[in-house]
């Protein structure tokens, strides 16, 4: 039995062009425990760690889709060029390829001040490639923030390799000859819980119309739960403890 082409082995793995996000909001509602989470963890981590890089400096966003951190980051001074397999609506995507393919032309040789690249990794195939060019394309002292999610349901298939761990970003970080500065877990266990619930549906086994009495009060109580999870004053009295985690993120330097 042959096996496929590079080329269409590629094809056949790509993420697919999909609706992009241009603001870090929910869309849906099982969305609205992590987008908000990593909107603000990523956001803090650019005033942090891009912030001393920003004079002159220039951004590269990986996987850009629709650019929601570009207004961002070009306040903070930098010189915005923005990276991903697809072409956005908008036409803003400057460079078009993958990040664990061969650089394209436009960008052999070129270095940044700072990398981006939030929720793509767990789409990319080939990590070690992938991390080797993310090293090539920071400038020494260059920093580079991504974040993966590490409890999320299955999506853009069949483009959904990994859920990854903080001891993955750092060895293959640290094999590509970066230095973590921070790798930190985000979500507690309401964001794990409020996830969880969102993503189940309760339904009659079957069809069976009978099985309605143990459906209701089961579907009343995920509700319930799910009101309380929503609501803010919970925490004051309720803690929801849990080893589990809804992403991370990790921030890198070239030395």
């Amino acid at each position: 039995m042959g096996s496929l082409s590079d080329d269409v082995a590629a094809d056949r793995w790509r993420s697919p062009a999909l609706p992009q996000r241009t603001r870090y909001s929910p869309k849906r509602q099982i969305e609205r425990w992590i987008v908000p989470l990593l909107g603000r963890a990523i956001e803090e981590r650019l005033r942090e760690y891009a912030t001393p890089l920003a004079a002159g400096g220039r951004c590269l966003d990986v996987g850009c889709g629709g650019q929601p951190f570009r207004p961002h980051v070009e306040r903070m001074g930098f010189t915005y060029t923005g990276f991903d397999v697809h072409q956005n609506p908008e036409g803003t995507v400057g460079v078009l390829g993958a990040i664990d393919d061969p650089l394209p032309a436009a960008l052999v040789g070129q270095q940044f001040s700072f990398v981006l690249c939030t929720e793509v990794l767990e789409h990319v195939a080939r990590w070690p490639e992938a991390f080797r060019n993310l090293a090539s394309l920071l400038a020494p002292g260059g920093r580079l923030l991504l974040t993966t999610p590490h409890l999320w349901f299955p999506h853009e298939e069949p483009s959904d390799f990994f859920r990854p761990t903080p001891w993955a970003l750092d060895f293959h970080g640290r094999t590509a000859g970066l230095t973590p500065l921070e790798i930190t877990r985000l979500g507690d266990g309401r964001d794990v819980l409020g996830t969880v619930l969102k993503s189940v549906r309760i339904r009659p086994a079957g069809g069976r119309w009978f099985y309605w009495p143990l459906v209701i009060p089961l579907r009343f109580i995920r509700s319930a739960l799910l009101g309380v999870l929503r609501a803010q004053w919970p925490r004051k009295l309720v803690s929801f403890e849990t080893s589990l985690y809804l992403s991370t993120i990790a921030v890198f330097e070239k030395r």
